[in-house]
């Protein structure tokens, strides 16, 4: 691991995997996904949000933070009150929590935070809450916003894949547990790496550049549009876990070990094009080796630099 001994977290010997890490099917319209599960029956109406339907003007900078409530640490807050003091055409808009007290709770932490940064009460107008909503509805959600926001040091696996899936640039700062690098394992795949900050200062750095320079803003979200296909359905997801778990019995039951599994018999065992699953992966390795070169390491969040 990447800790002293004293001050490891983990009871389990903890293995880091190559690669994404997580495996995503490409995602179907949500009602399609509803009708193959039966479950179309159970949900409301379709529904296409504009930001009409959250008294939102269309001339507006739209922030979105759609997170769980729970995710969201009282350090966060100042971040996005600096991001709501950064232009007066800047919006932020957060979803409430499963509990009326959780969202109570939650934003009077956010409007002390816009208090602490501005005084004149003006921030405080320019955030905004709407209700959670269901999952089939949630797509539409994310389209009324310009950007995404990932909190930190908890951000979002299916939030940040969802995003990513209607076209919308998310921001994120990964932390040094799973539950805050999901975001960047998207973008390392994608090579998207203008969307991942070293600090909070940087991330409210990327949130402005997003707002001031339209070019910047433009080029970012076709990235997005271009390699949004690349996250999902990574073999190499499977495969390096199937190789890990071979490792084990091979270490702990050795009589029990076949042939090696290796990357072409993998794909044939799975009925794979050897040719295209080959290529999108030295693709996504690509952008992953680019995406460091630019990006750097994470040095910054290793025990006395180790």
């Amino acid at each position: 691991t990447r800790m002293a001994v004293e001050d490891e977290p983990y009871t389990e010997q903890v293995v880091l995997l190559e690669g994404q890490g997580i495996w995503y099917s490409k995602p179907e319209v949500p009602e399609v996904e509803l009708e193959k599960a039966n479950m179309l029956q159970l949900v409301g109406p379709k529904v296409n949000y504009t930001r009409a339907s959250f008294d939102l003007q269309d001339d507006w900078f739209v922030f979105l933070l759609p997170q769980s409530v729970f995710k969201i640490h009282p350090l966060y807050d100042r971040v996005v009150a600096q991001i709501v003091a950064l232009h007066s055409n800047i919006h932020v808009v957060v979803t409430g929590g499963r509990r009326p007290r959780w969202t109570k709770i939650y934003m009077n932490r956010l409007y002390q935070a816009i208090r602490n940064v501005d005084s004149t009460g003006k921030g405080e107008k320019r955030l905004h809450l709407i209700e959670r909503v269901s999952s089939e509805k949630f797509n539409s959600l994310l389209s009324i916003a310009d950007v995404i926001l990932h909190p930190f040091p908890f951000d979002g696996s299916k939030t940040s894949a969802d995003a990513l899936n209607v076209g919308i640039p998310f921001i994120t700062l990964p932390s040094e547990y799973l539950r805050g690098r999901m975001g960047v394992a998207f973008l390392r795949t994608m090579n998207i790496p203008e969307l991942v900050a070293h600090n909070s200062t940087e991330y409210i750095q990327i949130a402005a550049k997003l707002f001031h320079d339209k070019e910047f803003y433009k080029t970012v979200k076709q990235s997005v549009l271009d390699k949004v296909d690349l996250i999902w359905e990574d073999v190499e997801v499977p495969y390096t876990w199937t190789k890990l778990l071979e490792n084990i019995i091979r270490t702990n039951r050795p009589l029990l070990c076949m042939e090696p599994i290796t990357w072409n018999s993998f794909l044939q065992q799975g009925g794979l094009n050897s040719s295209r699953e080959t290529a999108l992966w030295e693709l996504r390795d690509s952008n992953r080796r680019q995406f460091d070169s630019v990006w750097g390491n994470e040095r910054y969040l290793l025990e006395d630099g180790v």
